[in-house]
């Protein structure tokens, strides 16, 4: 099989995960095969058909559809790979094939095999957020006694984390039930919820700090790490988890929480 190479525009810089494996690989190698790795990573940039539209540091390099790393100066014989980088045609900068192809492309069984991709990962939690996705492909439109209403696509139920969810307020959803812990979500209109309830849901890690749960039944849900403002007066919350990141109303007053805060899981993308 011949080289490939393939540059594709991130539009950022690496994750805080990429850049803790690159530095542990780094100091396992010696110093001809940082100096090797180096002239190789220096060379695939020269093929750039157009290096000044971009920023070095938001590329992203493929070999033989595998991510550039420290150990293409063990896979490759340095001075082959240099003869081959040396007639290798100009490179045209492609773009995020994670993000474009599936704002472009309506393909469920294409999305879904990604994502799965994704959950197997062994840094699975640095892509959480990172897919966009439209209202209509995330919602599937039912109904109950002819009243019409909105549930998450279930094939998708599984890899909500990795979907930006951050532009949807859930208005006429069934959340009821749904895990939806470490989400980006930004708002949700607890007002006009199917059923105005969010029983079962699972709503850990999920930041909401300072918007109010009211008229909303919230049995069994966890709501740890949240930040919400919660009526007691019209909020049912039997068997609800919850931490002092929430702050408790009863009869206009707020209530002292004595519950420390829960320890979640941090998750840093840079």
């Amino acid at each position: 099989m011949g080289l490939n190479i393939e540059i594709i525009d991130f539009k950022h810089p690496i994750f805080q995960s990429e850049l803790v494996v690159w530095m542990s690989k780094l100091t396992k190698l010696n110093t001809k095969e940082k100096n090797n790795l180096n002239q190789i990573y220096r060379r695939i940039l020269s093929l750039i058909d157009n290096p000044d539209d971009f920023i070095p540091d938001n590329l992203r390099i493929f070999i033989n559809g595998k991510p550039f790393s420290c150990d293409i100066v063990k896979t490759f014989d340095f001075k082959t790979l240099m003869q081959e980088l040396d007639i290798y045609p100009p490179i045209t900068v492609g773009q995020n094939k994670n993000i474009e192809t599936f704002q472009s492309v309506n393909n469920e069984a294409l999305l879904i095999n990604h994502l799965k991709k994704l959950s197997e990962s062994d840094t699975s939690k640095f892509f959480y957020h990172s897919i966009k996705i439209s209202k209509t492909d995330l919602f599937l439109k039912t109904s109950d006694n002819s009243i019409n209403y909105f549930v998450i696509t279930k094939s998708l139920l599984p890899y909500l984390r990795f979907l930006d969810l951050s532009s949807f307020d859930f208005h006429n959803v069934d959340l009821r039930g749904i895990n939806l812990s470490y989400t980006n979500i930004c708002q949700i209109d607890f007002t006009s919820l199917y059923q105005n309830s969010i029983e079962n849901t699972n709503l850990e890690g999920v930041n909401l700090s300072g918007q109010e749960l009211k008229n909303v039944c919230a049995d069994g849900a966890n709501l740890i790490g949240t930040g919400l403002l919660i009526d007691l007066d019209t909020v049912s919350m039997e068997k609800t988890k919850f931490d002092g990141s929430v702050l408790l109303w009863k009869n206009g007053q707020s209530i002292a929480n004595v519950r420390r805060r829960q320890p979640i899981d941090v998750i840093l993308h840079f």
